[in-house]
């Protein structure tokens, strides 16, 4: 019952029921989830949990631009579609790096090509519409790319797990 969500390079996403891909072998090709132009790729795949209310959509690109989407405004369609727009991309804005499902209480760690690692809380990052450029997330030295990004999940999310010793 949770949803997919595929994000490619070029600033496409599709919505998708998890229903939709159905079990198989190892020696399988698959099924199609988006339909891409041959300069696109897929460069991330988040799972929506059931309980989608408090998720957003977090997208990093390569130049240092960032923002938050509702999953509300990616609408539900069925997988092998073109999708729709995630994000604007430009010169400006450069290629998307990283997208993930978020939500307000998470902090996100963004790494660089250089070595630069910065940790924020998305409370920083504003929610907005889903076609737009979005803002400024991290300052780039020349020569410098975002390389990627990952949620750092609440205490709360946590707690559960237990603790090995070792």
């Amino acid at each position: 019952s949770d949803q997919v969500l595929l994000v490619t390079k070029q600033g496409q996403a599709i919505r998708f029921k998890s229903s939709e891909v159905r079990a198989m072998g190892r020696a399988s090709y698959g099924v199609t989830g988006i339909k891409m132009s041959d300069k696109d790729s897929v460069v991330s795949l988040s799972v929506i949990p059931k309980d989608k209310k408090e998720y957003s959509i977090l997208t990093i690109t390569e130049k240092g631009y960032g923002k938050r989407s509702a999953i509300d405004d990616y609408r539900l369609t069925g997988r092998a579609g073109k999708g729709v727009i995630n994000m604007k991309v430009t010169d400006k804005t450069g290629k998307i790096i990283n997208s993930t499902s978020v939500v307000d209480q998470d902090t996100v760690i963004i790494t660089t090509k250089k070595g630069i690692v910065i940790r924020t809380p998305l409370t920083r990052i504003r929610v907005m519409g889903r076609a737009t450029q979005g803002v400024r997330v991290i300052n780039l030295k020349d020569g410098d790319k975002v390389s990627d990004l990952i949620r750092v999940p609440t205490d709360e999310a946590i707690e559960g797990i237990e603790e090995v010793d070792k």
